[in-house]
């Protein structure tokens, strides 16, 4: 008896000791911004990496698609350990970090480099900060076996760089030619910094020191926490108005170059757009989450008040929008855009004139000239009074992945006013051709422009676009003709959106499909390529919220699976034109 009684004694005591060590050993939360530096251009945080892979597996296409290709893999297992890996550190050094890590990842600027052919170009400086709870030696380990296994894959990188600097344990991998590309990771404790570029690495090291400031207490960042539910959500991120003035800043002469051909008023227009940007944008902020199979983003744009006021009256959507140029779209139409407004030329001006009172009256004639510019491919050369001609259904499709081009479809409520406008895009004398029971209007200048007054409809764009429409009608292959249109999609929000688009989705989920595979998704490409032909489709809408700008997407993968297979791109360049 006193020896059963030991025995219970010593074994109660085991227990209290491992409870204790466990509770010892768990690992904390921690706020990822107080690791990463305050003027970070893009905040993007993850705080458990097994719930996001376990979402990303659960998602339909995935679960459809993996067994079709005859994917095998083991995240089931990994998952299956993950949580008490996490609780207890026990495990392989790779699941415990998995398992255990909360990661932000930043982007801090961008390197410019001007080519021989006089091509500026640019490279983001990214950072990606793991705190894994966990121990230096595990943290080494995993480091040198998969970010050196992703270096020697990406860019043929065969040696590791050791070094100690300020306390840090840095190893480095580089291209052995060509554009040089490299990855620098650094160790300090339970912290792993990986980047592009050393000096990134250095910076989200400083504030590991406390040597600089840090995002943590950003009260602007933790607002938008709250409006998007981040704590909740599989991913959150960032950007203040700051940041998008600098990428504003860096893009904006790709951009104005396709306004127009005048060097000085490009000139004018790559120093206001910056300006722009910094004045109507406060900050914007990005949340995901899996719901009912499919990943749904969220995104919002917080503006001033001042100019959600004056935009609130001229954005008023129509309350029961109408989607009857669905009649004229082929089947396989590659994505739409439909904007529903209850009055087209009210929110034409309106936004106009919203814009205007950010700036002086001298650069506002310019941003009238940049909005007027966005429209100019679609034909409409004159917006004020083409809008006052429509209806309130406007819709913009690209009919294939490929094409340059979108076709524009509006409702007619003046069909004189559109037929003159009609005759300024192609000319005084187009000519004419039967397609179906409607005619066509060709432009017979080089741009090959076309238009057609199709029932109660506009189609306008390029020949063979509009042909194309005309013909589907014609032959009852057109959008409204299917069974389960994945245009019809319901509404994402409780009140009506102004702009809602739908986007033949295969591609990236072949390609993220493919990328959480690894060796099974490249053995069975061919099936990746035969299970996505019924194509699967995103959808998003925007509404203007009190407060600013709110768009919400729905899609196989979403943001995050683009992210993870850009991911494999690390330290590539973006060579916008100079």
């Amino acid at each position: 008896m006193r020896v059963m009684r030991k025995f219970i004694i010593v074994l109660a005591a085991l227990l209290i000791i491992a409870a204790i060590w466990v509770w010892w050993n768990r690992p904390v939360k921690v706020d990822m911004t107080a690791y990463v530096p305050g003027d970070s251009l893009v905040y993007i945080e993850v705080n458990d990496l097994p719930r996001v892979l376990a979402g990303l597996t659960s998602i339909a296409a995935w679960r459809e698609l993996s067994p079709k290709a005859g994917v095998t893999t083991d995240y089931d297992r990994l998952l299956k350990f993950s949580g008490l890996a996490a609780t207890t550190g026990v495990g392989k050094s790779e699941w415990v970090v998995l398992a255990r890590s909360q990661v932000a990842l930043v982007m801090l600027g961008f390197d410019a480099v001007e080519k021989p052919d006089a091509v500026l170009k640019l490279t983001p400086r990214v950072a990606l900060v793991a705190e894994t709870h966990t121990s230096e030696w595990r943290v080494r380990n995993v480091a040198e076996k998969f970010i050196g296994d992703f270096a020697r894959r990406s860019f043929n990188s065969q040696q590791v760089e050791r070094s100690e600097i300020d306390g840090a344990q840095f190893l480095s991998w580089s291209e052995p030619s060509g554009t040089k590309r490299k990855l620098v990771a650094a160790i300090t404790g339970s912290v792993l910094i990986i980047g592009n570029d050393e000096g990134a690495v250095r910076d989200c090291l400083a504030v590991k020191r406390g040597a600089r400031p840090s995002l943590a207490g950003n009260e602007r960042l933790n607002l938008m926490r709250e409006r998007l539910g981040a704590r909740d959500s599989l991913t959150f991120g960032f950007a203040s108005a700051g940041s998008l003035t600098k990428f504003v800043e860096v893009f904006s002469q790709t951009v104005v170059t396709d306004v127009s051909p005048n060097p000085q008023i490009q000139s004018i227009l790559a120093n206001l757009l910056p300006q722009l940007a910094k004045r109507i944008v406060v900050e914007v902020g990005w949340s995901s989450r899996v719901l009912n199979g499919v990943m749904e983003d969220e995104f919002f744009m917080t503006i001033p008040d001042s100019l959600s006021e004056r935009l609130s009256a001229s954005l008023r959507p129509e309350p029961q929008p109408r989607f009857g140029a669905s009649a004229y779209l082929p089947q396989e139409t590659y994505q739409v855009s439909r904007y529903s407004f209850a009055d087209p030329a009210l929110a034409w001006k309106g936004l106009n004139a919203a814009l205007a009172s950010q700036v002086s009256a001298f650069e506002a004639t310019f941003i009238v000239l940049g909005l007027e510019a966005l429209l100019k491919p679609y034909g409409v050369k004159e917006p004020s009074e083409f809008f006052k001609a429509t209806g309130s259904e406007i819709v913009t499709a690209r009919l294939n992945q490929s094409s340059e081009g979108k076709v524009l479809i509006v409702s007619v409520r003046e069909r004189g006013v559109l037929r003159e406008e009609v005759r300024k895009v192609l000319g005084g004398m187009p000519r004419a051709e039967k397609v179906g029971a409607e005619e066509m209007l060709i432009s017979t200048d080089d741009e090959q422009r076309a238009a057609s007054f199709a029932g109660n409809y506009l189609i306008m764009g390029d020949e063979d676009d509009v042909r194309r429409c005309l013909v589907s009608h014609a032959a009852n292959k057109a959008l409204n003709d299917t069974q389960s249109s994945p245009f019809t999609t319901p509404s994402l929000f409780p009140e009506p959106a102004f702009v809602s688009t739908n986007t033949a989705d295969d591609e990236q989920v072949r390609a993220v499909v493919h990328h959480l595979a690894g060796k099974g998704g490249t053995r069975h490409g061919a099936a990746l390529e035969q299970s996505t032909e019924h194509r699967p489709y995103s959808s998003s809408q925007t509404r203007l919220a009190p407060e600013g700008f709110n768009k919400k997407t729905r899609s196989s993968f979403g943001l995050l699976g683009e992210m993870i297979e850009r991911l494999s791109h690390l330290g590539a360049g973006v060579t916008p034109d100079r």
